[in-house]
């Protein structure tokens, strides 16, 4: 099923109670379990929002919560992170089968394609959130520069796209990242935003925006690490952007690390890594021996944790976590 599909059935109230989610879009996972909780608000109810993990739950336990009222509301939303961890037996999929539950919706987001996933896929209403199409990121883009009374034209729409390079082969720009490239130029005071602006204010994805804080951790400079990302906070930056751009950053340093150990040539790697300049592939090459490939390895599963911790416990805590994520990586040697 598509997004759209999904969002049309949701509004008109004619969705089913469960739902699987698979994709590298965490904005558009994050925009459906909104407006799923938005619709059970409806009536005017409270609504409970649970958010579980998929290896620390069972039949028994989410049986529990779909058929049984909550403590403050009759409604609830079940969030279930790495779905694909479930076992997934008769007793299960009669469950997930069952048309007639009402007020209750149980999002399944799935991280892999593996255990339980080709089962889940057979019985929910799937969809899959890997990317949007060019007319549909032009008309989002648009959206959000009119929601915040800027005018942008088509030409600077489709400057931000192709230097965002989100339909790069390869690339891991994400929504969250445009998302955060866009609250950039709308902290500007101009009202009719152009591509001189868009080419003035918009970061280079490769080589600045979080990679300035690395490079401070790898210098062991982590007094400028923590100003930088200060910096990044006080100016209305998305934490997470931030940690999904220092897990790529990261993932960047460490194959730039491993290829440069090879005799693969230049236009390999720019492809591999979707990196276009062999000036900056040269620098985050030479940024990537500055460190360990022991402290790439443990830095870049430290990002990944902290990311799927921050997915599974709603971000109630992202500040929190993200300040002792950058003390752990000043602290690698």
């Amino acid at each position: 099923m598509k997004y759209i599909e999904i969002v049309n059935q949701i509004d008109s109230g004619k969705n089913r109670p469960f739902l699987l989610i698979y994709g590298r879009e965490e904005y558009l996972t994050d925009r459906l379990i909104d407006r799923l909780y938005k619709k059970l608000l409806e009536s005017g109810d409270l609504c409970e929002k649970i958010h579980m993990k998929a290896d620390e739950t069972n039949y028994s336990e989410l049986y529990s919560h779909i058929y049984t009222m909550g403590f403050f509301s009759n409604k609830k939303l079940l969030v279930i992170n790495d779905a694909q961890k479930l076992n997934i037996d008769k007793n299960f999929e009669k469950m997930l089968k069952d048309d007639s539950i009402r007020d209750v919706n149980a999002v399944f987001i799935a991280s892999k394609k593996d255990g339980s996933f080709n089962k889940l896929k057979k019985i929910l209403d799937f969809v899959e959130v890997e990317s949007v199409n060019r007319d549909q990121l032009q008309k989002w883009i648009a959206r959000e520069f009119q929601k915040n009374s800027k005018n942008i034209g088509y030409r600077a729409i489709n400057y931000l796209i192709d230097n965002t390079r989100y339909f790069d082969y390869g690339s891991s720009t994400t929504l969250y990242s445009i998302l955060m490239e866009i609250k950039k130029i709308l902290s500007t005071e101009e009202v009719k935003i152009t591509e001189e602006i868009i080419r003035k204010h918009l970061s280079d994805f490769h080589e600045d925006n979080i990679f300035n804080i690395i490079e401070s951790i790898s210098s062991d400079n982590s007094e400028k690490a923590f100003e930088l990302y200060n910096d990044y906070i006080l100016s209305g930056g998305d934490l997470n952007v931030l940690i999904t751009m220092l897990a790529r950053n990261y993932t960047h340093l460490l194959l730039a690390r491993v290829m440069a150990e090879t005799t693969q040539p230049m236009e390999v790697r720019r492809k591999m890594l979707s990196i276009k300049s062999d000036y900056i592939l040269r620098k985050v090459t030479n940024n990537s021996m500055k460190i360990k490939k022991s402290v790439l390895i443990e830095s870049l599963e430290l990002c990944l944790s902290t990311q799927h911790e921050l997915r599974t416990t709603g971000y109630a805590s992202s500040k929190q976590k993200i300040d002792e994520l950058l003390l752990k990586l000043t602290q690698k040697k």
